[in-house]
């Protein structure tokens, strides 16, 4: 019987006929794939673990001789074998990205002949993983190989038989069990549990060739509290014991090891600087964010504060709750009465809007604050006895938020597309929808435009126009017919207190309320102090909004310089809601509140 268990996965699985649904309250602590996800990548590597189904989806190894200048890799001097820098684990169950320390090569000593080159791997956005700069090299590997994720990835430069892989295997990890009873390391309980799962190591390599260039993946998964640590081999199957599991991976760094230019290149390599850390973000949220571009933050206020928010909505919208037929509109925008900073009505909130923005010193908090100008969607009757529901690539409000600035690919005044929910949403009752493509879309049409482009309804137009008729500039964007070449769409469904943080170049739009449920949201900016900044002199240094659109791009530095000055724009909704706000409040005195 397996000793490791996985809890099972809280992401609901699609209702929506067209699109994949996402159930805010369930969202952060698991890791979700959609669509396509990986299409363009030209290599996916199973692993077999108790029936989760694991994928490596990256470029394993581009031919020799070519792609050497690739910033996607990192090229192993003695034999010309490229790693990616990072390894995208999709799974069942949450497992995080894997960032490259650093390659070697395993030599047959006495003939100098190379047998394979050797990539490590390890989750460095552990919050757990504590690197302090005193550490020694020694220190660090034990103190990653203990806390997180790791894969040891094994090319050969040659045909290599696997039982003389396994025969190294065994050498290795018995001499580590031995060393360790002489010098009181390993007791004799931790000798005596690791001999069965040292016997199922022996069975697991076939009598075959591990073809040259042919990658063997070695994923050592993270400790799991009152489980045996598993160790799996790609496509061979796995192992579950804490000691050889860990030994296994250390046995490359310690003494002289299986590979000792392994051992130096990979400390030569490895990271300095203490992993960033973040204060709420799991390292499953940052995942998703860096894939998908967005994190839900469950029960992010109080299920009391949205109460005390909207206890005068109906007041203010002059209508009736229950009487559908004053319902008059089909969406409205409510202006703001109140305002208040983020820190003290949604504290978890503003934790993560920190740890996706770089930290609190980055953002203009004063301008961040919520209010409750109120986004209400109703439906009609019309929609409410619709037998279909309109595919979302064909809604028709898609659009990029901001339409008071002229927008750069580094713009400071939306860091953030934020949805705070107020009323429970069900599917099919108005969520809004987002189509995660967009950003690389909007990313690298904003980077081919350091003039600024302007909003122009749901539309972009590059700021320096000539013409009259912004769809004459060939530089005009029209969000829903770009909109046309997304695949994967996603509807915001969640309860009250529930918050979505998006990436601000997310398109999105409002869809159509088929419950005729009032869909209660709100839709605040974030602003920074400074643009964002793609060429920062340290990599640790780049917010997880910045690292997002440097994926976007595929890139992993640009030093972007915007041509024209930063300006911005009065919308012509405004006067629109001045005037609604007036009206609300005459209401609110006629009823003496």
């Amino acid at each position: 019987m397996s000793l490791l268990r996985f809890p099972k996965s809280n992401i609901l699985r699609p209702t929506c006929r067209y699109a994949h649904t996402v159930t805010a309250r369930r969202l952060p602590t698991r890791r979700l794939l959609w669509g396509a996800a990986g299409a363009t990548l030209t290599v996916s590597l199973a692993f077999a673990l108790r029936q989760h189904t694991i994928l490596l989806d990256a470029n394993v190894v581009p031919p020799i001789g070519t792609a050497t200048e690739d910033p996607e890799f990192i090229v192993d001097p003695a034999t010309g074998i490229q790693f990616p820098k990072v390894i995208k684990v999709a799974s069942k169950v949450p497992l995080p990205m894997l960032s490259l320390v650093g390659v070697g090569v395993r030599t047959v000593s006495f003939l100098r002949i190379q047998v394979y080159s050797v990539g490590f791997y390890a989750d460095l956005n552990n919050p757990k993983l504590k690197l302090e700069p005193t550490m020694t090299p020694d220190e660090k590997i034990r103190e990653i190989v203990n806390t997180c994720a790791c894969e040891i990835r094994i090319v050969p430069t040659r045909n290599t038989s696997y039982s003389h892989l396994r025969d190294a295997f065994i050498r290795a990890i018995t001499a580590r069990l031995r060393d360790g009873r002489n010098n009181g390391d390993t007791t004799e309980e931790e000798a005596a549990l690791a001999a069965s799962p040292i016997r199922k190591l022996k069975t697991l390599f076939p009598n075959t060739t591990l073809t040259k260039h042919s990658p063997l993946d070695i994923f050592l998964y993270p400790p799991t509290p009152g489980n045996a640590r598993a160790l799996t081999f790609r496509d061979l199957g796995s192992i579950e014991s804490d000691w050889v599991a860990r030994e296994f991976v250390l046995h490359y760094f310690q003494g002289d090891g299986l590979s000792p230019p392994a051992i130096s290149l990979l400390i030569s390599n490895f990271p300095t600087t203490m992993t960033q850390k973040y204060k709420y973000l799991s390292p499953e949220q940052v995942d998703h964010f860096l894939e998908h571009g967005f994190i839900v933050i469950q029960n992010g206020f109080t299920e009391e504060r949205a109460a005390d928010w909207i206890k005068t909505i109906w007041i203010r919208l002059n209508l009736d709750p229950n009487d559908k037929s004053t319902w008059d509109r089909e969406r409205i925008h409510m202006p703001w009465h109140r305002r208040e900073k983020v820190a003290t009505f949604a504290p978890k909130v503003w934790d993560a809007m920190q740890d996706l923005l770089g930290g609190a010193e980055r953002i203009n908090e004063e301008d961040s604050r919520w209010g409750d100008s109120f986004i209400v969607n109703f439906g009609n009757e019309t929609l409410e006895n619709a037998t279909d529901h309109i595919h979302p690539r064909n809604l028709d409000n898609w659009h990029v938020d901001g339409d008071f600035f002229v927008h750069y690919l580094d713009s400071p005044e939306q860091a953030l597309l934020v949805i705070p929910i107020f009323s429970n949403i069900k599917t099919g009752g108005g969520g809004t929808f987002i189509a995660p493509e967009g950003i690389q879309m909007i990313a690298r049409y904003l980077a081919s435009h350091p003039e600024g482009v302007m909003p122009t309804g749901l539309s972009f137009t590059p700021s320096t126009t000539i013409y009259t008729d912004f769809k004459n500039d060939p530089g005009y964007w029209s969000h829903l017919k770009e909109v046309q070449n997304c695949s994967q769409f996603v509807e915001m469904v969640g309860q009250v207190g529930d918050v979505v943080l998006l990436h601000p170049l997310m398109l999105h739009s409002a869809s159509k309320n088929y419950l005729r449920q009032p869909r209660i949201i709100t839709n605040p900016p974030v602003s920074l102090k400074e643009p964002f900044n793609f060429a920062r002199e340290h990599e640790e240094e780049y917010s997880l909004v910045e690292r997002k659109t440097l994926k976007a791009l595929g890139v992993d530095k640009l030093d972007f310089h915007i041509t024209t000055e930063r300006r911005r724009m009065t919308p012509k909704r405004l006067g629109v809601q001045e005037k609604l706000l007036e009206e609300e409040k005459q209401r609110l005195r006629d009823h003496e509140l």
